[in-house]
């Protein structure tokens, strides 16, 4: 199992459902919220020495998928809060 190291260096557990969830809030369909997500996955289990990536990975991370995908929810996840 996979940790998150968020930036007050508090550690919990990966979940994909977040990264669905943010896209979708962010004005995302839920196949690009897939998307997305299985791309983090494969980031994440890429990290066979490591359990635990930090969360501004997975942001630069979704964001470049986003970029690549569809301009206007990438925008508005750089600008979600919460």
């Amino acid at each position: 199992m996979a940790w998150v190291k968020k930036k007050t260096g508090r550690k919990e557990r990966f979940t994909v459902y977040k990264i669905m969830r943010s896209v979708i809030r962010a004005g995302g369909t839920v196949e690009l919220a897939g998307e997305v997500a299985d791309a983090v996955v494969e980031k994440v289990l890429s990290l066979k020495d490591k359990s635990v990536i930090h969360s501004s990975d997975i942001k630069k991370r979704v964001l470049s998928k986003l970029r690549a995908k569809n301009k206007r929810v990438a925008k508005n996840f750089v600008s979600f809060k919460g």
